[in-house]
């Protein structure tokens, strides 16, 4: 079935619902005055529950003549002086607006309809370009008419909790900064994959965006914003999950990450050798910054929770629902054993033969405690999820002198 077929015929089925729903709803909004929401559900609950209530029901005349009109505002309006709850509201406009952007897409792109489901829309950067623009159109109307209530309950929610460090009074003029940057941007990625060009006048929005922000919060208010609703704040998150920081200690490190992430966008295009140096100086600077900023007990867990074998694992250790503390035991189990590894790699009294010997019965010990520690199931996951480093005691594996990695993790040389 063609997507365009879908959008019919969910079309048709939301114009059903939004009907039977105007009809159950008109005989009890027939007043002299507009009823609250609670007097909705009194008449709602109180009106006979036969088969012949919705046999004889009639819409209310006057919402029947605003749905035919074609006057959305209106229609808007009259529904919500009768009382009905935004999420039939939005599906009544999102319905009638749907009417006529159905028939504007297919103008678009005709052979949607029709287009075998092996192939894809063609690679046309004008009809894309207009098939996005005939999008945002369609979402900028429904703010138009709805306003807060354009949104699903769940989104909203979500976008009122990234501006909660707000006042009250500044929230919209946010959501409107937000919304006049991120139209600039649709605009970017309409027009096909980003060019170096594209990309300097996107850092020029992100730019800009800032600037207006800046102009509108106070210093501690542009703080509590960041730390909601920022890319780094977001990069943080994720980041920081094996750490399972503190709130104080989420601010701290994000207030460091932020003015290193506000430089470090500044640069475009290749960097030089000179500049790679000083960026790799610039983090290990941020890293001990931050070290310094937890303390030294904070600073190892933060430290270790950096490596992707942990954060491999602390994932994996979730997933399997076991005791967040399995995944220090297991990373216990893993520095424990590559010490050893490292003390037999460096005896030089050992043969070639006995070295490999002695690594194969340290990949033996090593699977059995982590084996215990994950079960038989997780441990067979955790080879592919954070165990990679457990190759280096199978026969034949490098024998070379293991080495930091720029990320934190244990690597070897000639792997």
């Amino acid at each position: 079935m063609k997507t365009l077929l879908f959008f019919a015929v969910g079309l048709s089925l939301a114009l059903n619902v939004v009907l039977g729903g105007l009809i159950v709803w008109g005989p009890a909004r027939v007043r002299t005055s507009a009823p609250s929401s609670q007097g909705a559900v009194a008449d709602i609950a109180a009106a006979p529950a036969s088969p012949s209530t919705h046999s004889t029901a009639k819409m209310d005349p006057s919402l029947q003549a605003a749905f035919e009109a074609g006057d959305l505002p209106g229609l808007v309006a009259r529904l919500r002086d009768a009382g009905f709850p935004p999420d039939i509201i939005r599906a009544i406009v999102r319905a009638k607006l749907g009417e006529a952007f159905i028939a504007r897409r297919k103008e678009l792109d005709p052979g949607e309809a029709t287009r075998p489901f092996w192939k894809t829309r063609p690679a046309d950067p004008k009809m894309n370009a207009e098939i996005a623009r005939l999008s945002a159109e369609h979402a900028k109307i429904l703010r138009d008419l709805l306003g807060n209530d354009a949104m699903d309950p769940l989104e909203a929610a979500a976008r009122a909790n990234r501006l909660a460090g707000l006042p009250p009074d500044k929230v919209n003029g946010v959501k409107r900064i937000l919304q006049d940057y991120y139209d600039m941007r649709t605009e970017l990625y309409r027009m096909g994959p980003v060019t170096a060009a594209d990309r300097e006048k996107l850092a020029a929005i992100d730019k800009a965006q800032r600037a207006d922000l800046v102009q509108l919060l106070t210093p501690a208010e542009l703080l509590e914003y960041g730390l909601r609703s920022s890319p780094t704040a977001d990069q943080l998150r994720w980041r920081l999950s094996a750490f399972e920081p503190s709130e104080a200690e989420f601010r701290a490190i994000y207030q460091l990450q932020a003015a290193f992430d506000e430089q470090a966008t500044s640069y475009f295009g290749p960097m030089s050798a000179e500049l790679q140096r000083q960026r790799v100086e610039a983090q290990k600077q941020l890293s001990e910054q931050i070290k310094a900023a937890l303390g030294p007990e904070r600073a190892a867990d933060y430290e270790r929770s950096q490596d992707s074998n942990y954060q491999l694992t602390s994932r994996l250790v979730a997933r399997l629902n076991l005791p967040r503390e399995t995944t220090n035991q297991v990373w216990s189990v893993q520095q424990d054993i590559q010490k050893q590894r490292q003390a037999l790699l460096a005896n030089r009294a050992l043969s070639a033969e006995e070295r490999s010997e002695l690594l194969a019965t340290l990949g033996e010990e090593a699977s059995a405690r982590i084996s215990a520690t994950l079960g038989a199931r997780g441990f067979e996951a955790y080879k592919q999820y954070g165990g990679q480093w457990l190759q280096q005691l199978k026969p034949g594996a490098s024998t070379s002198t293991p080495t930091a990695t720029p990320g934190g993790q244990t690597g070897f040389i000639g792997r």
